[in-house]
C-alpha cells in the first residue's frame, strides 16, 4: 500500500479518540462518540494519496451528510444519510422510507444473520428493510428522548437500550425486560457468539450471557491499562471483531482495544494532547486498522503504529471495503469518497507542490527518480521513495510551453523541448535554452539531438560540445513539418512522421514507409531492442524491423482501441495507451488493461514511464503511479436479478411461469445488476430463447427490456452482467407462454374444415351447373347448326339448282347436267359431313364454298363471276374456323346483293392472318343494304332472313363459348355517292 508516511510516532502526529459518555443528550450516534477538544492542528501530509473518486450531491448522492454505509450479500450499498436511507447499485440511488417516520435521517445500518437489514432514525424509532421498503421494527420515542443504542444477536433478537434497563425483542414479536432499574445503557454491541457487551452510565462495561430461557448473567470487566470512571468509551463490530474505542478525560489519551470474552486487548495507545480530532469510526481490512476521524482516515498495523492519513480535511463516520475489494468512506460534508485500489496513487495539485495538472511528459532515470513535464513548461523531479517533489529550474521573465520530450544526457544532464531546446544541469541546478521553433519530439542520435518541430526536421551536432563550452551547430535536415521522431538502434534507422505519413532516412533523404501501398498516419513513435514501434491513428499498433512490418497489434488480435497515444516498454513488456485504456502486451502475448473502472481514465493520458518497479502514467488530472504488479483484474462476478415483469400494467414475480394471451401488447423486463467497480460501464446481455438466440448487449444505465407481441409459444428471457474484465454473472430467467390465438384453437381448426366442406360443396354445385350450362349452350348450339344446315338447305337454292339441271337434262347436254349434278351431291355431302364438327379446317370451308357459289353460277349465267383467295400468310390445313359460319353471308351477298343487280354480279372472298388473327372479307358489287331493304318492304311477304337470325343467334353462342370474341363488321360500300355493294369481315381469333 502506498500512502501518507507520517515517520515516528510523534506526539504531534497521533490520533485523539473521544466516546461521549451520555446518549440521552446527543442527538444520534455519531455524535453519541464526539468529543470537542480544546485544541485544534491541522497538519498536512505528505505528497501521496491513492486515487479515489467521489459519490456526492453532483452525481446522485442524495445528501453529502453520510453517517453509515454496509453491503448486503447481493452486492447493494446501502447508505444512511441526512436525506434517509438509500440503496445505491454503483448508478442509481433508492429511497426506502416510511409515511410514519417522524425523522428523515438514517443511521446504525446492521445487518443480520438472515439478511435483514435493521437501522435507526434520530428520535426513537428502529427500522427493517423488506419488500423494498421500510417498516417500523420498533418505537420507543416515549422513552427515549433521542436515538436509542440498540443492537442484534445471533438469534436475530433485537436488544435496545432503554433508561432503565433493555427491552429486548424476540424474533417472534415477544418482549423481555432486562435489568430493569439496575442499568443505564449508553453503548451496546453484539459479539460473534451471541454475547450482549454493555457500556452503562457508571463506566461500567458488563458482558452479558444468556444462562437459559428468560435468564441472563453480567459479567463485569475491566483492563488495568484503563479505569472507565469519567471515561467515553465506544464500541465497533468488525466482522468477526470486537473493538472498542476509550478516550480518558484528564491528559487526553485514547485507546483502540478488541474485547474477546471478558479481555480487552490494547491496541493501539494514541496520546493526542496537541492533537484535536474526533474518532468516528474504526475497521479491520487486510490485517490493517482503519480509523475515521474527524480529520481524516488513519491506516495503523497491528501494532498500533501510524502508517499513513488520507482526507486529511474531511470527517470520515464510516469506513468498510466491498465485495470486489474497493474501499469505502463516508464523511460528514463531502458524501463517500471511493478508493479502487490503493496501490494506485495520484500526484496533483491539491496533494503536492505541482503547478499544473496537465503531465505531457514523462521519463524515468532508472528505479530513483522521475522526470515529469507539465503544460505550462516545468519539469519536477519526483522521489517515490520519499515522496518529494522538486521543480527543476526555469529562468524568470521567459515564455516556456509544454514540455514534449525530455532525454537524459548523462547523470547531471538532461535535454529537454519545452518551447524550446533547453539543456538543464542538474547538479548546478541551472537551465540554457537555444532558439528554435516549436519542439514536438527529439531523439538521440549518437552525439547529435535530432528535433521535429513546427517548421523542419534538424539537427544539432556535437552535443559534449554544446554541454560543455554551449557551443552548437545547428542544421536543418528536411524544411518540413514533423510531428513525431524516433531513432531504431538496432537497425540504425531514423524514423519521422510528417504531414505525408511515417518515413525513414536513408541517404539524406527521407522515405515514404508504405504498407499495401498506403502512408502510415503515426500519433507517437517509440524504438526498443525489437525495432520501432508506430502508434497509428486509427490502424493500431505497427512493429517495424529493418524497415519491415513484423508485427501488427490491433482490436481484433488483443488491443482495446485502435488510436494509439502512446507506447513504451520494459523488458518483453509492451505498455500501450489507447483512447480506450493502458493496454500491456505481456511477454507470452496476453493482454492486461488498466481501465477507467481501475482509477484511470484513457481520454486523458500523454504519457507513458515504466521503471521496472513502477508504472507512471502523465494525464490531464495529475500523475498516476502504481507497481507493476498490481492486479487490475477484477474477478468478481456480477450479481443479476430481475426485479419485476410487467404485462399490461400487471405486475409478475419473476420466478413464476407467465401465463398471457395471445393479443399482449407489451412487456416490460426491469432487471438490477451490481459490478460496482465497473463504475456504471458493464453491460447487459440478453436473449429470447423461442424467438431470438442470439445475444443482444445494452449498456449499465438501461436496466429494462420491452418486448412487443409476442407471437404464441414458450419463451425464456434469459440476462446477464458482464463487467470490465468480461467476468459474467449467472444467468437470471424468467419464462413466458403466450395463449395461441382463437384461430390456432382446435374449435377454429373445426370450423375451418366446415367451412372448407362447404367451400367445396359449393364449387362442386357451380361446377355442375357451369357445365349444365355448357351443356346447355352445347345443346343451343347443335341447334343452330341444325338451323344453319336447314339455312343452307334453303329449298330455294335447292329448287333453282335443280331447275338450272333439268334445263340442261331438256337441252341435252348431257355432259353438263352430270357435272353440276355431281356437283351439288358433294356440296350437299360436304354441308352434311361439317354439320356434325364444331371446327373445320379452313382448306375445307373454301371448297364447300367453291361449289356453293359453281351451282350459283349455273343459275345466273355468264354475269356472276366469284374469287376465292387465301393470302399466303394462312396455313389452310392448319387454321381451323366454326363449321357453317361463312356461307350464310355468302347466302346474303348473293341472295340481297346480286339477286337485284343488272350487268355483271361480282363476289370476292379472301383469307388474311394478322396478329392471330384471321380475316375473312366477303365482298360484293350488288345494290346495296338500303335498296335490298326498299326492295324487301315492296314485297307482300317481308321478313327478316332466317339464314341472317340463325347466323347472328349461332355466333352469339360460339362467342359465349370462347375467350377470344369473333368480331362482325358490316361495311356498306359507295362509289360517287351511290351504293356499291356490301363487306362483311369476319375476324376470328386463331389462338
Amino acid at each position: 500500500m502506498a500512502l501518507v508516511v507520517l515517520g515516528d510516532v510523534d506526539t504531534n502526529y497521533h490520533i485523539l479518540s473521544y466516546i461521549a459518555a451520555n446518549s440521552c443528550i446527543m442527538p444520534y450516534r455519531i455524535i453519541s462518540i464526539l468529543y470537542v477538544l480544546l485544541t485544534f492542528t491541522y497538519v498536512r501530509a505528505g505528497a501521496q494519496h491513492p486515487f479515489f473518486y467521489s459519490v456526492n450531491d453532483d452525481n446522485g448522492l442524495p445528501s453529502n451528510e453520510v453517517y453509515d454505509l454496509d453491503q448486503d450479500d447481493f452486492g447493494y450499498i446501502w447508505i444512511g444519510c441526512n436525506a434517509g436511507l438509500y440503496r445505491y447499485d454503483g448508478i442509481r440511488f433508492d429511497r426506502h422510507s416510511n409515511s410514519r417516520q417522524n425523522a428523515v435521517a438514517i443511521s446504525s445500518l446492521s445487518f443480520t444473520k438472515n439478511k435483514k437489514l435493521y437501522c435507526q432514525n434520530f428520535f426513537g424509532q428502529i427500522f427493517t428493510v423488506g419488500d423494498d421498503s421500510l417498516s417500523i421494527f420498533a418505537d420507543v420515542k416515549e422513552n427515549v428522548r433521542t436515538h436509542p443504542e440498540y443492537t442484534v444477536d445471533k438469534k436475530n433478537s433485537v436488544w435496545i437500550g432503554m433508561p432503565n434497563g433493555i427491552l429486548k425483542i424476540n424474533e417472534d414479536g415477544s418482549r423481555e425486560y432486562l435489568f430493569k432499574d439496575l442499568m443505564v445503557v449508553l453503548e451496546m454491541e453484539s459479539s460473534q457468539n451471541g454475547d450482549i457487551y454493555v457500556i452503562a452510565q457508571s463506566g461500567n462495561i458488563w458482558k452479558i450471557t444468556e444462562t437459559g430461557p428468560k435468564q441472563y448473567s453480567k459479567i463485569k470487566i475491566s483492563t488495568p491499562e484503563l479505569s472507565f470512571a469519567n471515561n467515553m468509551c465506544a464500541f465497533r463490530k468488525q466482522k468477526s471483531r470486537l473493538f472498542l474505542l476509550a478516550s480518558k478525560n484528564v491528559g487526553h489519551s485514547h485507546m483502540i482495544c478488541e474485547i474477546k470474552d471478558t479481555e480487552i486487548r490494547t491496541i493501539a495507545k494514541l496520546d493526542g494532547s496537541s492533537f484535536a480530532e474526533y474518532i468516528y469510526t474504526v475497521a479491520y481490512i487486510d490485517n490493517t486498522i482503519w480509523v475515521g476521524t474527524s480529520s481524516g482516515a488513519y491506516l495503523l498495523n497491528e501494532n498500533g503504529a501510524i502508517k499513513g492519513r488520507l482526507f486529511p480535511k474531511d470527517k470520515i463516520s464510516d469506513i468498510f471495503q466491498d465485495r470486489e475489494g474497493m474501499l469505502w468512506f463516508s464523511t460528514l460534508q463531502s458524501g463517500i469518497f471511493v478508493i479502487p485500489h490503493l496501490e494506485l496513487n495520484v500526484l496533483n495539485t491539491t496533494n503536492s507542490e505541482l503547478s499544473d495538472n496537465n503531465i505531457t511528459a514523462l521519463r524515468s532515470i532508472g528505479r530513483d527518480f522521475l522526470l515529469a513535464g507539465t503544460y505550462t513548461g516545468d519539469i519536477c523531479k519526483f522521489t517515490p521513495n520519499t515522496g518529494s517533489l522538486i521543480k527543476l529550474p526555469k529562468k524568470a521573465n521567459e515564455l516556456y510551453r509544454n514540455v514534449t520530450t525530455i532525454i537524459p544526457y548523462n547523470e547531471n544532464t538532461i535535454l529537454a523541448g519545452r518551447g524550446v531546446f533547453s539543456v538543464i544541469d542538474l547538479k548546478k541546478n541551472t537551465e540554457n535554452r537555444y532558439p528554435s521553433s516549436y519542439i514536438r519530439d527529439m531523439a538521440m542520435v549518437e552525439d547529435s539531438i535530432v528535433i521535429a518541430s513546427t517548421l523542419s526536421i534538424g539537427s544539432i551536432t556535437d552535443l559534449p560540445l554544446l554541454i560543455k563550452e554551449k557551443k552548437y551547430t545547428q542544421r536543418i535536415i528536411k524544411p518540413a513539418s514533423g510531428k513525431r521522431v524516433s531513432y531504431d538502434t538496432a537497425g540504425k534507422t531514423l524514423w519521422v512522421t510528417l504531414n505525408e505519413g511515417l518515413a525513414y532516412q536513408t541517404n539524406e533523404k527521407f522515405i515514404p514507409f508504405l504498407i499495401n501501398g498506403r502512408p502510415l498516419f503515426c500519433n507517437t513513435l517509440y524504438s526498443d531492442k525489437n525495432g520501432l514501434w508506430a502508434g497509428t491513428v486509427a490502424d493500431g499498433v505497427y512493429n517495424i524491423s529493418e524497415r519491415k512490418p513484423k508485427l501488427h497489434l490491433t482490436t481484433e488480435n488483443g488491443v482495446r482501441g485502435n488510436n494509439i497515444k502512446c507506447i513504451t516498454s520494459y523488458n518483453d513488456t509492451l505498455y500501450i495507451a489507447t483512447d480506450e485504456c493502458i493496454n500491456i502486451r505481456m511477454p507470452d502475448g496476453s493482454f492486461v488493461y488498466i481501465k477507467h473502472a481501475d482509477g484511470i481514465n484513457a481520454k486523458e493520458i500523454n504519457a507513458i514511464s515504466v521503471d521496472g518497479e513502477k508504472i507512471y502514467i502523465g494525464t490531464l488530472r495529475g500523475l498516476f503511479y502504481m507497481p507493476v504488479s498490481t492486479d487490475f483484474r477484477n474477478n468478481i462476478k456480477p450479481n443479476i436479478t430481475i426485479s419485476s415483469v410487467i404485462t399490461d400494467g400487471v405486475k409478475h414475480s419473476s420466478s413464476e411461469k407467465i401465463k398471457l394471451n395471445y393479443n399482449n401488447k407489451d412487456i416490460l423486463i426491469n432487471f438490477s445488476a451490481v459490478a460496482l467497480k465497473s463504475r456504471g460501464r458493464f453491460q447487459y446481455r440478453y436473449r429470447i430463447l423461442g424467438s431470438k438466440d442470439n445475444w443482444e448487449t445494452q449498456p449499465a444505465n438501461i436496466n429494462y427490456v420491452r418486448l412487443n407481441h409476442l407471437p404464441a409459444g414458450i419463451f425464456t428471457f434469459e440476462i446477464m452482467a458482464v463487467n470490465e474484465d468480461d467476468i459474467r454473472s449467472s444467468v437470471a430467467t424468467v419464462t413466458f407462454q403466450i395463449a395461441a390465438p382463437f384461430w390456432q384453437k382446435w374449435w377454429f381448426y373445426l370450423a375451418i374444415v366446415g367451412i372448407a366442406v362447404l367451400l367445396v360443396a359449393l364449387l362442386f354445385l357451380a361446377r355442375i351447373n357451369r357445365i349444365k350450362k355448357k351443356a346447355e349452350i352445347r345443346n343451343q348450339l347443335t341447334n343452330s347448326q341444325l338451323t344453319a344446315l336447314k339455312a343452307q338447305m334453303n329449298p330455294h337454292f335447292m329448287y333453282n339448282t335443280l331447275n338450272s339441271i333439268q334445263d340442261l337434262v331438256l337441252q341435252n347436254d348431257i355432259k353438263n347436267s352430270n357435272y353440276y349434278l355431281s356437283r351439288y351431291s358433294s356440296l350437299m355431302r360436304k354441308i352434311l359431313d361439317t354439320s356434325e364438327s364444331n371446327e373445320i379446317e379452313l382448306a375445307e370451308e373454301a371448297d364447300t364454298l367453291k361449289l356453293y357459289l359453281e351451282l350459283e353460277q349455273l343459275r345466273f349465267g355468264s354475269d356472276f363471276t366469284f374469287d376465292i383467295e387465301i393470302d399466303s400468310s394462312v396455313d389452310p390445313h392448319n387454321t381451323h374456323i366454326p363449321s357453317m359460319i361463312i356461307q350464310p353471308f355468302v347466302e346474303n351477298a348473293i341472295k340481297h346483293g346480286l339477286l337485284h343487280k343488272k350487268g355483271k354480279k361480282v363476289l370476292n372472298i379472301t383469307f388474311k392472318t394478322e396478329n392471330e388473327v384471321l380475316n375473312c372479307s366477303i365482298t360484293d358489287n350488288g345494290i346495296g343494304r338500303e335498296r335490298s331493304a326498299e326492295i324487301k318492304k315492296r314485297s307482300p311477304q317481308h321478313h327478316r332472313s332466317f339464314a341472317t337470325r340463325a347466323t347472328e343467334k349461332r355466333l352469339s353462342l360460339i362467342n359465349d363459348n370462347r375467350e377470344k370474341k369473333i368480331i362482325l363488321t358490316i361495311t356498306d360500300l359507295q362509289e360517287n355517292g351511290m351504293a356499291s355493294g356490301t363487306s362483311v369481315l369476319l375476324q376470328i381469333p386463331l389462338t
